[in-house]
């Protein structure tokens, strides 16, 4: 911090704290980033009302489950259903079971 403070003007250090109000810098403004573009997609996936807060990480929270294989399989498989249905909506037709997506027919 001495550093910091022995070559930086009040200046600058002023500047720095005034974009920092502006625009916030870290791992949480990320992490809240990242959890932003996960509920748009959750919702435009049908989520029913889920919010950023829904994929921010909870450090240090006590009471955690950690889910199961089982759990973690179907959380799979609704998400590979979700991809698919998108997939057949955008593309017009589903894809043949059997058939390379990249094949020409």
């Amino acid at each position: 911090m001495s550093e910091l403070l022995a070559r930086w003007s009040s200046r600058e250090l002023a500047e720095l704290l005034a974009l920092d109000q502006l625009d916030p810098m870290g791992t949480w403004r990320e992490d809240h980033r990242a959890a932003l573009i996960c509920a748009v997609l959750a919702r435009s996936l049908g989520g029913a009302r889920v919010t950023p807060k829904d994929f921010m990480p909870r450090f240090g929270e006590s009471g955690h489950r950690t889910q199961t294989t089982a759990e973690q399989i179907a959380i799979a498989r609704r998400i590979t259903a979700a991809c698919n249905a998108i997939e057949g909506r955008t593309h017009g037709r589903h894809r043949q079971p059997g058939r390379r997506a990249d094949r020409a027919d």
